[in-house]
């Protein structure tokens, strides 16, 4: 994973975060794998950084859509 990479990946945990501050952070992982791929096991071994940035993105974007 590249520099730029790494700072969207933290930009994206960062924000949904603040977003959900009860949620732990293997919480938050773990639904944003769940969004991205499903409710397998695998999900959360299977998913790639720059599939968490986009499901991140998605959500953040869609929710804040709705206001």
């Amino acid at each position: 994973m590249s520099k730029t990479d790494d700072q969207e990946l933290f930009a994206a945990l960062k924000a949904m975060r603040e977003k959900y501050p009860d949620w732990r952070f293997g919480q938050l992982v773990c639904n944003l794998a769940t969004w991205a791929r499903g409710p397998q096991p695998s999900s959360v071994w299977d998913i790639e950084d720059h599939e968490l940035i986009l499901i991140a993105r998605e959500h953040l974007n869609e929710d804040g859509a709705h206001h």
